[in-house]
């Protein structure tokens, strides 16, 4: 009897909506954890800390007629100074925490440090657990058991004790960073890996391959259908993020951080609590949202479970496949890259170069901001607001043109790139003496603004191009290299700003020359050497091969189910065919 191919489920607007929304809960952990509070947390307590606890007696808090001298206090655009007279400041002498009780570290340098670290342990994580969400109904089991882990990580910077001398715990918020941002990041590798499949799975996508439109024409309805979707859900991201931005300018004003005499405690204990709601936004909707999405399953693990009489080296043999898998996997996808989709491996290598480039404005910006410019609690909380709010106004506006003028996702992370360079073009002029590049606070505003408006856009397209370039059926494995590549490269950026800053107290602006790098090298790359219908065919031709192998081998298997379940342009089909 001739096989019956059939779609097992199309992907419903409730679906959707369901992806949309977990974006918009985990949102928040990257725009106001990991990219403002987390950091400046970290910073306030080392630096009270290098203080020996005493909140230092700056010279604005003093009575002008009766000032003492040294005095401390921040000049825009130079940090903080000693002033030894009304007229005359200096360098502040090397302020420095030791590290669990041995490295010397600079407050400042500590932040950027730990955040490499998280970045690193991140890459790690993508690498061992990854590809586990490709088999089996893991990839939404996976999602909510790590997005529950993360969420109540980020809640536990509020068990931080709050007391005057809550300086001493300093160490923990690093910590608690390094675990909160692994999970968060392994998150986004299993949510991420839904997007291919709820495309593929789209009632316009499949009405489109089933009538056996054109080449052109389907990949056009593809590429709208893509675009739309991830544009939404970044959008949706963002408005999570600055909802929970503005509930955490309450959560400030309502602690005292904000008011101009706080005490270093009162502002730590601003910080911890925007964790504590972000992380809280982050689990109820998780929980809500997950209940809503497809568990999308994939095929069998590719070894066999032990029966329950087989011996302990069998079993042994079989926990320690499951435990490497995702090495084994992972050696195996940049294998697949590197020999049989050279598009995809040449846009992972431009991805690691622009990836560390932004997400290190994200980390560091916040700590320059607040170190060189001198802005205090509420000046950068209004920064904080701005860059997701233009990041959502742009992720809308590149989503305009895009559709307006029919240009492919490839043109469009061309386009955002050469925009952002000059971001660190404007910061190199600090070098001209002109008073310029980042020099005063307004320009931060600036920063902010411009920043968001590209960043909102860029990771919208770089994520619809890579899918186009993933092999269908291969989702979670391939998201899990796209992640690794993105933080396999996020921790060199704060890593080279730490040790500029360790070394200098001008260390952070020559971080602007590696940034302008970091944009302009991707661009033109980019531009010259990546083909994107190349790139998609050469995916589609790979999932067939594979798809053709894998159905030899389960002819030749001695197995009492004849229903095979196959991809077929990442859609999950069932052969009902009776043998």
């Amino acid at each position: 009897m001739e096989a019956a191919l059939q779609v097992t489920t199309f992907t419903t607007s409730k679906e959707i909506r369901a992806w949309y929304g977990y974006d918009a809960a985990n949102s928040p952990y990257s725009q106001v954890v990991i990219a403002i509070f987390a950091p400046l947390l970290m910073e306030k307590l080392a630096d009270t800390h290098a203080n020996h606890g005493a909140a230092e007696l700056t010279c604005e808090e003093q009575d002008t007629e009766t000032k003492v001298y040294p005095c401390r206090a921040c000049v825009e655009g130079v940090g903080d100074r000693l002033f030894t007279n009304a007229n005359t400041h200096v360098s502040l002498p090397n302020r420095r925490v030791n590290l669990f009780g041995s490295v010397a570290i600079n407050p400042v340098a500590y932040a950027s440090l730990f955040i490499s670290f998280s970045v690193i342990f991140q890459a790690f994580s993508f690498v061992t657990f990854g590809a586990h969400a490709d088999y089996g109904a893991y990839r939404l089991a996976l999602l909510r058991i790590i997005a529950i882990l993360g969420a109540l990580s980020t809640m536990a910077f509020a068990l931080i004790p709050g007391g005057n001398d809550n300086h001493r715990y300093w160490e923990i918020p690093g910590l608690l960073t390094i675990v909160s941002n692994v999970l968060f990041g392994l998150s986004v590798v299993y949510y991420n890996a839904f997007l291919p499949l709820i495309v593929a799975n789209h009632p316009e996508v499949v009405s489109s391959r089933q009538n056996g439109d054109a080449d052109d024409v389907y990949e056009a309805v593809q590429r709208r259908v893509e675009n739309e979707i991830s544009s939404k859900g970044m959008t949706w991201g963002y408005a999570g993020g600055v909802l929970m931005l503005l509930v955490s300018g309450g959560v400030l004003l309502i602690s005292g951080a904000l008011a101009k005499d706080a005490q270093p405690h009162v502002i730590a204990n601003g910080y911890k609590f925007t964790c504590l709601v972000a992380g809280t936004w982050w689990l109820v909707g998780t929980l809500a949202c997950t209940a809503y999405m497809h568990p999308r399953p994939g095929p069998p693990l590719p070894f066999k479970k032990p029966d329950a009489d087989a011996s302990i080296l069998e079993r042994a043999r079989y926990y320690s496949r499951v435990a490497t898998l995702g090495w084994v996997s992972t050696a195996r996808t940049l294998r697949k890259s590197y020999t049989n989709l050279p598009t995809t491996f040449l846009y992972l290598i431009i991805y690691f170069i622009y990836s560390d480039t932004f997400s290190t404005i994200s980390s560091v910006g916040i700590l320059y901001a607040r170190s060189q410019l001198c802005l205090g609690p509420g000046s950068l909380f209004v920064v904080a607001v701005l860059v997701p709010l233009f990041a959502l106004l742009g992720n809308m506006l590149w989503l305009k043109l895009s559709v307006a003028y029919n240009l492919s996702n490839r043109f469009m992370v061309v386009l955002i790139l050469a925009a952002s360079a000059l971001i660190p073009a404007w910061g190199l002029l600090s070098f001209t003496g002109i008073g310029l590049g980042f020099q005063k606070q307004w320009e931060v505003y600036l920063l902010s603004v411009s920043f968001g408006l590209c960043l909102g856009g860029l990771q919208s397209y770089s994520r619809t191009l890579y899918a186009n370039f993933v092999p269908p059926g291969s989702e979670s494995e391939f998201f899990a290299l796209y992640e690794v590549t993105d933080k396999g490269s996020s921790w060199l950026g704060p890593m080279i700003v730490a040790a500029l800053n360790q070394g200098s107290s001008d260390g952070l602006r020559f971080a602007f020359v590696y940034l302008l790098v970091g944009t302009l090298v991707p661009t033109i790359v980019l531009f010259f050497f990546v083909d994107e219908t190349k790139g998609r065919a050469e995916a589609e031709a790979y999932a067939e091969g594979e798809s053709s192998k894998k159905m030899i081998v389960s002819d030749t298997d001695d197995d009492d189910d004849d229903r095979h379940h196959h991809k077929y342009g990442g859609i999950q089909m069932l052969d009902t065919s009776t043998i």
